[in-house]
């Protein structure tokens, strides 16, 4: 993919996805999928991409690993996007939001208790949580919610502000510009 070389990223991502299978871990299923997914997007063929992140989301959830379950539902919400159907294309960015809330509630519940991999985890939480604040503020600016979307790029900036990641805050700061 990095060379350009896309059928070859798919023919890689269709091996991986296949050998996955067979192993039947979800933990390994789920990111095959959304790369198999994703390179079906490379392919600009967003509508073969949808189950694929459909089953990525699915078994992301089965093996109790948010970031990806959420990470699989922005990726349908771009599929979706570049179909021209923008509700659905919100709904799933809405179900990724939701998802990690739900897990960074949890994880700073037991704030006291984390471990170095723990603090690791939440801080790559808020990090797609911030990404996908930003992609639900981008489909309610598209659907011209325009309350909505500021209060979810606003909550994006908030949760890029707890990692210290300027790049974005950056983005949740242009996205707010064009709310202005």
């Amino acid at each position: 993919r990095a060379l350009g070389r896309i059928q070859d990223s798919l023919a890689m991502s269709q091996k991986a996805a296949e050998m996955a299978e067979r192993a039947g871990d979800p933990r390994h299923l789920a990111p095959a999928l959304t790369r198999l997914g994703q390179s079906h997007m490379d392919l600009n063929a967003p509508q073969r991409a949808i189950p694929y992140f459909e089953k990525a989301a699915q078994y992301a959830h089965e093996a109790s690993n948010p970031t990806a379950e959420a990470g699989a539902c922005v990726w349908l919400s771009k599929a979706y996007r570049r179909l021209g159907k923008p509700e659905p294309a919100l709904e799933s960015t809405k179900r990724a939001a939701a998802i990690l809330e739900s897990a960074i509630l949890r994880m700073r519940g037991e704030a006291g208790r984390l471990g170095p991999k723990k603090e690791r985890m939440l801080w790559n939480m808020e990090r797609a949580y911030a990404n996908a604040l930003m992609d639900l503020g981008m489909n309610h600016h598209a659907l011209h919610q325009w309350e909505p979307a500021r209060t979810a790029l606003q909550k994006a900036l908030d949760a890029a502000k707890r990692t210290s990641a300027s790049h974005l805050m950056a983005q949740a700061h242009l996205g707010l510009g064009r709310m202005a």
